[in-house]
Order: C-alpha cells, then sequence, then structure tokens
C-alpha cells in the first residue's frame, strides 16, 4: 500500500477523534445526539472535499451529483449508525462520559 493512498484515510481516523472529542468539549446543553453529531460529520467531511476538488481545478463528472444524491442519504444512516453503536460502545470502553 503506497503512503498516498493511505493518507486520506488516517486524515479520516483523525477527524472522527476529534470529532468525538469535540462532542465531548461541548457543554451539555449543546450536545447533539451521539449518531446524529457522527452523522453531520459525513456533511462535512464530503463538502471540504468538494471545495478542495473545486480549487485544484478537479471537476466531477457530469453525472456525479445524480448518484452523490442517491448515495448520500445511505452514507448519512450509515454514519449514523456507526456512530451511535460503534463509537458509543467504544466511548462507553473507556469510561467516557456522554
Amino acid at each position: 500500500m503506497s503512503a498516498s493512498s493511505s493518507f486520506p484515510r488516517a486524515l479520516i481516523l483523525n477527524a472522527w477523534g476529534l470529532w468525538n472529542v469535540l462532542r465531548l468539549a461541548l457543554p451539555r446543553s449543546l450536545r447533539l445526539p451521539l449518531g446524529v453529531h457522527g452523522a453531520v460529520l459525513v456533511a462535512l467531511i464530503g463538502t471540504v472535499a468538494y471545495f478542495i476538488g473545486r480549487t485544484i481545478e478537479l471537476y466531477p463528472p457530469p453525472h456525479f451529483f445524480q448518484v452523490a444524491a442517491l448515495l448520500f442519504p445511505v452514507g448519512f444512516v450509515g454514519c449514523y449508525l456507526v456512530w451511535k453503536y460503534a463509537v458509543g460502545f467504544l466511548n462507553s470502553l473507556l469510561g467516557v462520559t456522554v
């Protein structure tokens, strides 16, 4: 595996960790439920990736937005479930207060 293919995955994993820390740093009155908080990360990462692509003049193919419109809800729900159950379970194993 080359370094160029593992670098984006490392960024995503670090973003998940920082996003979890951010949730814990927020006051309880501003915290979203864990699953919703994690699902918002999908929208942020997608938006940042799109604007970085536009900045370096990497334009998506014409059918990209039709496919993205169909797959975005699947990714959103999938990320919601992963955060609600997997991250919630790992937080409870580590004794992190939620």
